[in-house]
């Protein structure tokens, strides 16, 4: 007996050496292979033909600090698509090595190519590299700008702000003032919110957009007389988004405009964006218009009635937004209550959205396996089973994702698989519905 103990341990030892030997081997080969591939492109890139060196410049972007001598040297070919890979490849490495030879590039006579070392530095991220993507925001060429821009909003100082302010003072592109106030959100200094007052009423939309969103989140309490003059003076076309800053906002001054406002006005625009803002504001004196806006004949109304009481988040409300829901007859206002019934976070929600899965229209069971796929409830997985099976393509497509996500099982859209693991899994799930 201890004599066969005794082989079998040696035979163990034998077969755990030989597992070992294999795994070094294994590496070996790995690297082995590496050094040969690494050898194999740094050799392409000497070739004389230039789309074989630009192939294998992109490449190399997948070979690591191992490559980044060779990549340097590459963004003095004379092909550019050579330099504008290389380029490309050293920010995908993130190399800081590079960084000298990548800002020399910025000054380069192709376009496309300071784009590649604007991309390649943005990637890379060092501060030192800010001043010299800062003179590209006077770039002859739009594009350049556009993506000088991007390449510091990775960044905040005061140098930047004070020449994003320039560029939406002087730029004469539309496209790179609005890149550059989007890029501006970032900043609060008094210059930078004198102009995103100015921008409020600017003729380009998406800068007066832009604008509002800026100073709705701001917490400094000598914005609201900007914003309610902004409101009581713009036309019809911006109201809402007036309203909509005013709720984003919080100023409870603000209520008595926005109920006189909804009491006197009849267009449907208008008054789903007062809902919005009441949900926003969350005060109680509001909860009666949004009752009300539950029964408005306007679907969207109905619909951001349900989003202001999920704002709440107050039981008696989100119980009120369920009993509404399973009142609405409208497939497309459910499939929009159901993300407010998302919002609410509450349990008897989620199961509203469950139940919806049995729902009579395609679109509505379609909408709830879509919801359950974000929400991950096991208690959806009876219905969404039964979904597999379904008439509508889509309703089965959105219930082997959620499937698959709520059971960690990766069957794809094999319905006999699934089929066969819900059989086997079903009574561990029974308990939960």
């Amino acid at each position: 007996m201890k004599m066969s103990k005794h082989i079998a341990l040696k035979f163990n030892s034998k077969v755990v050496l030989l597992y070992i030997m294999s795994i070094f081997h294994i590496f070996c080969c790995a690297d082995i292979l590496y050094a040969s591939n690494l050898d194999s492109l740094k050799a392409e890139l000497n070739s004389t033909d230039k789309t074989i060196r630009a192939k294998a410049a992109h490449a190399l972007g997948y070979s690591g600090q191992d490559a980044v001598d060779t990549l340097i040297g590459a963004l003095n070919d004379t092909y550019w698509l050579v330099k504008h890979n290389a380029a490309l490849s050293l920010g995908a490495i993130k190399s800081l090595k590079a960084t000298p030879a990548l800002e020399k590039m910025l000054n380069d006579d192709n376009p496309a190519l300071r784009i590649a070392a604007l991309s390649a530095l943005k990637d890379i991220g060092r501060s030192d590299s800010i001043e010299p993507i800062i003179k590209l925001l006077r770039d002859g060429n739009e594009n350049v700008r556009l993506h000088a821009i991007s390449a510091l909003s990775i960044f905040k100082t005061d140098s930047i702000e004070k020449n994003l302010l320039d560029t939406v003072n002087n730029d004469n592109s539309i496209l790179v003032k609005r890149r550059a106030t989007e890029a501006l959100e970032s900043y609060s200094g008094k210059d930078t919110m004198r102009y995103m007052l100015e921008a409020m009423y600017f003729k380009d939309k998406e800068i007066l957009l832009l604008a509002l969103r800026k100073l709705s989140n701001s917490k400094d309490p000598n914005i609201y007389p900007h914003l309610i003059s902004f409101y009581d003076h713009c036309d019809n076309s911006e109201k809402m988004y007036a309203i909509a800053a005013l709720g984003v906002y919080g100023d409870k001054r603000a209520l008595s405009r926005l109920i006189a406002h909804y009491d006197n006005n009849m267009t449907s625009d208008i008054r789903e964006s007062i809902i919005q803002a009441f949900g926003a504001l969350d005060i109680e004196r509001t909860r009666s218009y949004i009752f009300k806006a539950m029964y408005d004949i306007d679907p969207k109304i109905r619909v951001a009635a349900a989003h202001a009481f999920a704002n709440s988040r107050n039981l008696k409300y989100v119980k009120r937004l369920i009993m509404f829901y399973h009142q609405e007859n409208n497939p497309s206002a459910k499939q929009g209550m159901m993300w407010a019934l998302m919002e609410a976070k509450h349990d008897n929600a989620i199961y509203a959205i469950i139940e919806s899965l049995e729902d009579n229209d395609p679109l509505v069971r379609a909408e709830a396996a879509k919801l359950m796929n974000y929400a991950g409830d096991k208690r959806a997985i009876r219905p969404l089973v039964g979904l597999i099976s379904d008439k509508s393509e889509h309703v089965r497509e959105e219930a082997f994702l959620a499937l698959a996500k709520i059971t960690g099982e990766d069957y794809g859209m094999d319905k006999e698989k699934w089929f066969k693991w819900w059989k086997e899994n079903k009574k561990k799930f029974e308990n939960l519905e």
